[in-house]
């Protein structure tokens, strides 16, 4: 069983999952753009749930992938572990976490196309997922590290109108955040830019 330390840790974000903020939750590396080290980091890493864009850093060029070795982190993936390929996958939670689960829903960066998932759906899966295997599995409990990534990245752009929609997409994953730990005394909410 993956939980015998107690905690089960999810890493998310609507950038690539190898991108700076959530790989500092799964990779130590000299550098950021070392991304196919990063990406075994993440897939060898303790994190229970990975969910985010990036399928392209597990993937080899030679398979339409960016990675510049031949590890196909996904095929491993599918193998190995539950795979989720789209946004639809994230309705079916399963009673109880019993193997690591990846959701890699975009070659890069989500928010390119209408089927991505958004962050609060990630959310909203990490969450449930976690908080059912903490009571069927007798866990200490759970943390997720949830990365709204496109609202610096929209700012980059100039995108005035897509930086306000990604700010209103993490102010309700927060909201749904506080909303779990208001029913509790044990649980701790951090919201950081």
């Amino acid at each position: 069983i993956l939980f015998n330390r107690g905690y089960i840790n999810a890493i998310i974000a609507t950038s690539e999952i190898t991108h700076a903020t959530p790989a500092s939750f799964a990779a130590h590396n000299i550098s950021r753009y070392n991304t196919d080290a990063i990406a075994s980091d993440i897939f060898y890493s303790n994190n229970h749930i990975v969910l985010g864009g990036g399928r392209g850093f597990f993937i080899p060029k030679t398979l339409g992938g960016l990675r510049e070795d031949e590890t196909n982190f996904v095929q491993r993936m599918t193998d190995d572990y539950v795979f989720l390929k789209s946004a639809d996958d994230l309705e079916s939670v399963p009673n109880s976490l019993d193997s690591k689960v990846f959701g890699l829903f975009a070659q890069e960066e989500l928010g390119l196309v209408d089927s991505d998932p958004s962050l609060l759906e990630m959310f909203d899966y990490a969450y449930q997922l976690s908080n059912q295997t903490v009571q069927n599995q007798n866990c200490r409990g759970f943390f997720i590290m949830a990365e709204g990534s496109q609202i610096d990245w929209r700012s980059h752009d100039n995108d005035f109108v897509g930086m306000i929609t990604q700010m209103d997409e993490f102010n309700e994953t927060v909201n749904a955040a506080l909303d779990f730990a208001e029913s509790r005394e044990d649980t701790l909410v951090l919201v950081t830019a």
